[in-house]
């Protein structure tokens, strides 16, 4: 599963291009000239437990906040570590989160996700993560659910969505979306039936993204 997300670009960046009114240009590429950020890079890869910028609508226009990779629900706090990944189906149909998916939709603009590379199919044995982006460079927005509030909770942070695993629906992955796609995630209103079509109508993963195995080396002197 995804051990730690990139977020090469401001955060602003991001949200412009939810908003094509406001957005006037791509990125300074000069950020980063790689196309597979540095694992030993603290600034711009991002671990489960540490913050993230995400995207929240709040009473219908959509902000940038910094979130904790990480969300501990009341009944789980002392018991569990935060969550980092929830499977789709049970967000969406599981009463227990009714209250966070109707208020807290949130997504995680990303150029690219790392994976352990036991996910990842068969790679050398000098490689450790695979790296996943995609072809176009363009930025993707991972589904997430986050509790927010207004005061320091240990309830408070977010937790990614996950589709498929097991069975005729593949292996669990990311749900990665497109722009448009990404803002119809953040409607309130969207049920299961509505939350099945968005996934069944999202671009192909294979056609869409490349990936790129990362060597050991690459993360020697993080730990």
């Amino acid at each position: 599963m995804c051990e730690c997300i990139a977020q090469l670009y401001p955060p602003d960046s991001y949200l412009d291009r939810l908003n094509p009114v406001s957005f006037t240009g791509s990125p300074a590429k000069q950020i980063r000239e790689s196309s597979c950020p540095d694992l030993r890079d603290r600034d711009h890869v991002i671990r489960p437990n540490h913050y993230l910028n995400a995207i929240m609508n709040k009473n219908g226009t959509l902000l940038c906040q910094k979130i904790r990779w990480g969300w501990s629900p009341v009944w789980s706090m002392g018991t569990r570590p935060p969550l980092t990944h929830l499977p789709l189906e049970i967000v969406m149909r599981s009463k227990v989160f009714k209250r966070i998916r109707n208020g807290g939709r949130a997504l995680v603009a990303v150029d690219g996700w790392f994976d352990s590379a036991s996910d990842g199919g068969s790679v050398t044995a000098a490689c450790r993560f695979i790296y996943t982006k995609t072809r176009s460079e363009e930025p993707v927005y991972l589904a997430a659910l986050a509790q927010t509030g207004d005061s320091a909770s240990g309830c408070c942070g977010l937790v990614l969505i996950t589709q498929g695993g097991g069975g005729s629906s593949g292996p669990l992955q990311l749900l990665a979306l497109d722009g448009k796609r990404a803002v119809r995630w953040l409607d309130h209103s969207l049920d299961w039936p509505q939350a099945q079509t968005l996934v069944s109508d999202n671009f192909n993963t294979e056609q869409a993204f490349e990936r790129i195995a990362v060597r050991q080396s690459a993360i020697a002197s993080h730990r």
